[in-house]
């Protein structure tokens, strides 16, 4: 599961923008400018019907800053 969902810095999240440009889902905000330090980006590959897809989740960050409760 992606920490940002509980991470204060998730609607300005430059990282959090890309997992959700990788989502296909629309953004909180088209111009993010807090740019996270060292966030660690885990990629899963699933089977998907007859094909494969991948879930992008941030699984650590060094700015992680509780607080953002979705």
């Amino acid at each position: 599961m992606c920490i940002c969902v509980a991470c204060s810095w998730q609607p300005s999240c430059t990282a959090y923008h890309r997992v959700e440009t990788e989502h296909g889902v629309p953004h909180l905000n088209q111009n993010p400018d807090f740019t996270p330090e060292n966030p660690q980006i885990h990629l899963s590959v699933q089977a998907v019907q007859n094909s494969w897809g991948v879930e992008w989740d941030v699984r650590s960050c060094d700015s992680f800053k509780p607080g953002r409760v979705s």
